[in-house]
């Protein structure tokens, strides 16, 4: 719970003469100031860490499922580039043989 300004003084001026200056200043200061300055307690640390690792874990598997998805798209577009290639190749080489052929062929209409 936090303390306004007010509280404080308040607390300080009733306390300070019963158990001295400096313990009230150390009895407040270990109250918090402003809302953020709540200490946490193990239990809500656990939660937030146990969100943290479901948050994790879900984000970890989504990362997977997106990389298997990426992979296979990868695995489809190298075949699918490799085929292009080996079609190329060949086709290259029916043709190296045919004008092979063609030039024997007019070799062979010259010489006779």
């Amino acid at each position: 719970m936090v303390l306004s300004q007010k509280h404080r003084s308040s607390i300080y001026s009733g306390l300070a003469p019963v158990i001295g200056e400096e313990e009230a200043d150390a009895l407040l200061s270990q109250l918090p100031t402003r809302i953020g300055d709540e200490p946490v307690t193990r239990d809500v640390l656990r939660a937030e860490i146990a969100e943290l690792r479901t948050d994790m874990h879900t984000d970890m598997a989504k990362l997977c499922t997106d990389m298997h998805g990426d992979m296979a798209d990868l695995r489809t577009e190298v075949h699918d580039q490799m085929r292009q290639m080996a079609m190329w190749m060949v086709s290259a080489i029916i043709a190296a043989m045919l004008g092979g052929m063609g030039v024997a062929a007019g070799i062979g209409s010259v010489l006779a």
